[in-house]
């Protein structure tokens, strides 16, 4: 009798969580695409900087007064509720992205194919699904504790995130890796090439209307965009978020690199709930226990426990 109430509830429980999504997801709203804010349009008074990070980028200095002393909530990361369904229509600041944030929907889109050069890049693409089959050694950064990079952290759907938004510069923060990602909103525009490669590239972003638009390049060809994809040093991405009601976050995604995809990527929308009161626990990547497990489990160290 115990086990059959435990199922039931159990059942009741997966149905709610359903029926939430399901309502966040038909409020989503309807992305026309592509923004065009201008991130390279030089002018008479504005001019694109040099993209090498060694000769100066300029010097962030945060003048405001220290916060007040923080009462931690959650330092588990993962045991607090998301906010109830009754906030979902309370009034709220559009353009207020500072808080933590989790998955919880996106669709598939339509694949889109490869050029011959994308297909000769794939090849040297390994995921731990293709070792197992193949005995050939994953390169998935992810797996190499080697910094996820951008977009890849974007699709870290297990983990939740957080913006900070401070007068000249917002910035992303993912509890996966303990990954950041600066993004000016200055007006500065994006730099030319030469540009430094990095992990998570050099982005500014700007408001138009009530979306956030990023524009992200530079991002070093090391990093993955989710699964097996891949894409070259002078790949373009936009991102723009949105906050779609009180309690939901919308992401789109584009991404241009047409050496290796034959047209544009438009990622399906991803959803994402906001936690009021979960503080994001740190879970980097340490690559001495990365290599203390690699040395200690069988299926990568056959000699494991002999």
């Amino acid at each position: 009798m115990r086990r059959a109430t435990m199922v039931v509830v159990a059942v009741l429980a997966i149905t709610v969580v359903s029926y939430m999504a399901y309502g966040q997801a038909q409020s989503q709203v309807d992305d026309k695409g592509y923004i065009d804010i201008g991130a390279k349009t030089e002018t008479a008074t504005k001019k694109r900087p040099m993209g090498t990070l060694y000769k100066g980028s300029g010097i962030l200095t945060f003048t405001e007064k220290p916060p007040k002393p923080f009462i931690q909530h959650d330092m588990g990361g993962y045991e607090l509720d998301p906010a109830p369904a009754s906030e979902r229509n309370r009034p709220y600041n559009k353009r207020d992205l500072t808080h933590v944030w989790e998955f919880i929907a996106q669709g598939s889109g339509p694949s889109v194919a490869l050029t011959e050069f994308g297909r000769q890049m794939r090849r040297t693409h390994i995921t731990s699904n293709e070792t197992a089959a193949t005995g050939v050694a994953t390169n998935d950064p992810e797996l190499m504790c080697d910094p996820i990079g951008y977009p890849m952290i974007l699709d870290a759907d297990t983990r939740p995130f957080e913006f900070y938004q401070l007068p000249n510069v917002t910035l992303y923060h993912s509890a996966w890796h303990d990954s950041w990602m600066k993004i000016w909103t200055d007006g500065r525009l994006l730099p030319k090439d030469p540009i430094d490669p990095a992990h998570f590239g050099y982005s500014v972003g700007r408001w138009v209307g009530d979306t956030f638009v990023v524009e992200t390049i530079g991002v070093d060809d090391r990093t993955w965009i989710e699964g097996a994809n891949y894409h070259t040093f002078e790949a373009e991405f936009q991102a723009r978020w949105r906050r779609i009601d009180n309690n939901t976050l919308q992401l789109n995604l584009t991404i241009k690199d047409p050496q290796v995809w034959v047209q544009t990527i438009e990622w399906e929308p991803k959803l994402s709930q906001r936690y009021p009161n979960l503080d994001l626990d740190v879970l980097k990547c340490v690559p001495s226990e990365y290599f203390l497990y690699k040395s200690n489990t069988p299926t990568e160290n056959p000699n494991a426990g002999k």
